[in-house]
């Protein structure tokens, strides 16, 4: 067997808080056996802001299965949708664990729109408000922390 892989790097600017942070994601996609390389690239990645830069919410989708690319977007959508409607008089771990319960009900509820019995997406979200840092996460992708 042999394994191939491309690699993919997106470099996001942005300005939370008074400060501005440089965000570098690189993404690796690759098959191991004779299918040969992914088609496509199955993950999202997702800088948001709000209250005047004062709070940010990163998000890392990375979908697996036939409908992977759908699950990541719906779930990339959804969050989006949960951001910008969303007012914070409950805490962000609220927040984070009520719009990850949404993605979950909505992705099960396709309504034969895309099985996702054997699909689905990894989640990683961190939000940044002032000197609060929360991270929330669903399946195996990782988010390291350094300084």
């Amino acid at each position: 067997l042999l394994y191939q892989s491309s690699d993919m790097t997106t470099n996001h600017s942005f300005e939370s808080n008074g400060a501005v942070f440089n965000m570098t994601c690189v993404t690796t996609c690759g098959n191991c056996g004779t299918p040969g390389l992914r088609t496509s690239r199955d993950d999202f990645i997702l800088p948001l802001t709000k209250d005047d830069h004062k709070m940010t919410l990163f998000g890392v989708f990375d979908g697996h299965g036939t409908y992977g690319r759908e699950a990541a977007s719906t779930a990339k959508r959804i969050i989006t949708e949960a951001w910008h409607t969303w007012i914070p008089t409950v805490s962000v771990s609220s927040f984070l664990e009520s719009t990850i319960t949404l993605v979950q009900q909505q992705l099960v509820d396709s309504e034969g729109k895309a099985d996702m019995s054997f699909s689905g997406t990894t989640c990683s979200l961190c939000v940044i408000h002032g000197t609060l840092l929360v991270i929330a996460g669903v399946g195996d992708t990782r988010c390291v922390v350094g300084y």
